[in-house]
């Protein structure tokens, strides 16, 4: 059984002795005939459990892509050559983004991850792999006269989703932060909305952003016949909205719009705060 360092491994003989004291050792599955499709069937498990079903289900997808290749690998024969070589011919045929590079990094290491956790590998493979650096010095905001051209174009083809837009660029939330919504979020009282984020487990589940009045009135909108806790963003089919690009990115075309993509939207929703006078750390 592989425990890593020296001193992990101490510790863990000192709980396997007293294990075999009391006749409870656990099994601990050959690693070496494990496949890496039984790791990848756990790590589902595991982000069904802590993820949302939105993220769950973009991480099955990445998984859809991995199993025909590695699935039926024993895990322990994977190498980290093997994985950095994949991913870097996906980046070059596919012209991944470094974000996107990450996220199939991420991926990955969830998987192995996981693994460990649950006894039946020793190692992830990753371990040690820097991860590409990521321009965030890009800053793209919309002026007031996009947005009324956006809404516009918006209001043409998909007018149920103006709403959705418009509480993002006034909230500044990220898209799965947005997606987690919920009809109470918003408290009259002080005028904040309170966002859910799971990005980093570092910092507190919930933070507080102010709501304009524009923010008001959609929020309204978006929560209107729905029961407390329902969730706030709806697809037209009124079950939970997962993707944005298929209604957003043509009226973009449409508004004659160029260089924007949806998490510019948090840029958008800061640049009129600081405007507004709001501080930073707010």
């Amino acid at each position: 059984e592989k425990a890593g360092n020296i001193s992990t491994a101490t510790s863990l003989l000192a709980i396997r002795r007293a294990d075999k004291l009391r006749g409870k050792l656990p099994e601990i599955k050959n690693s070496k005939r494990l496949p890496f499709s039984e790791l990848i069937d756990d790590a589902i498990k595991h982000s069904k459990s802590e993820n949302d079903p939105y993220v769950t289900h973009d991480f099955e997808l990445r998984m859809d892509r991995i199993r025909p290749m590695f699935g039926s690998r024993a895990a322990a024969s994977i190498t980290r050559r093997e994985l950095v070589d994949w991913m870097d011919k996906q980046a070059s045929d596919r012209e991944w983004k470094p974000s996107t590079y990450n996220r199939w990094r991420a991926a990955f290491s969830l998987v192995f991850r996981v693994g460990i956790e649950n006894e039946k590998i020793g190692r992830n493979p990753l371990s040690g792999v820097r991860r590409k650096h990521e321009a965030n010095d890009r800053v793209r905001y919309l002026s007031l006269e996009e947005e009324e051209k956006l809404v516009a174009a918006l209001s043409k083809t998909f007018p149920s989703y103006v709403p959705v837009f418009v509480l993002s660029a006034n909230t500044g939330m990220r898209w799965s932060e947005q997606l987690r919504s919920r009809v109470g979020d918003y408290e009259p009282a002080t005028r904040m909305l309170a966002v859910h984020q799971q990005k980093d487990r570092n910092k507190p589940k919930i933070r507080y952003v102010p709501l304009s009045k524009k923010g008001v009135e959609v929020y309204t909108q978006l929560a209107k016949g729905k029961r407390l806790k329902a969730l706030l963003c709806l697809n037209t089919e009124g079950t939970p909205m997962t993707k944005v690009a298929y209604w957003f990115n043509p009226a973009l075309k449409e508004a004659g719009i160029e260089d924007y993509h949806w998490h510019d939207n948090r840029h958008t929703a800061c640049s009129r705060w600081v405007m507004g006078g709001v501080p930073l750390g707010a």
